[in-house]
C-alpha cells in the first residue's frame, strides 16, 4: 500500500492520496456509509509529476519493461537494475 501510494502521485498530478481497497462501509441496516473524503496535499510539482510518468512508461514501452504491456492500458514501471560482482568489485 506504501508503494501504491507512493507512485499514485505520478498519476494525480503530484499530489499524494492514501489508497482504498474499499468504496464505503454498508451497516447492518444495508445503508451505505461514504469514507470520509481526504485532502490531497500537493508534495511534488505537477510538472515534475508529468515527467516522472513519461519515465515510468517510457520505461514499459520501450525499455526493459516490455513484458508489462498491456492492450487497452497506460502502464509504466520502474525495473529494477543490478550489478555484477566480479572479483570483489561491483562492475
Amino acid at each position: 500500500m506504501q508503494l501504491i501510494r507512493a507512485y499514485s502521485v505520478f498519476s494525480n498530478n503530484g499530489k499524494i492520496v492514501s489508497p482504498k481497497i474499499v468504496e464505503c462501509f454498508i451497516d447492518e441496516y444495508g445503508r451505505k456509509i461514504a469514507l470520509p473524503k481526504e485532502e490531497k496535499i500537493q508534495i511534488i510539482k505537477k510538472s515534475t509529476a508529468l515527467r516522472m510518468k513519461q519515465i515510468l512508461i517510457k520505461t514499459v514501452n520501450e525499455g526493459t519493461g516490455k513484458k508489462a504491456i498491456t492492450q487497452g492500458i497506460e502502464v509504466g514501471g520502474k525495473t529494477g537494475t543490478t550489478n555484477d560482482y566480479v572479483d570483489g568489485w561491483f562492475m
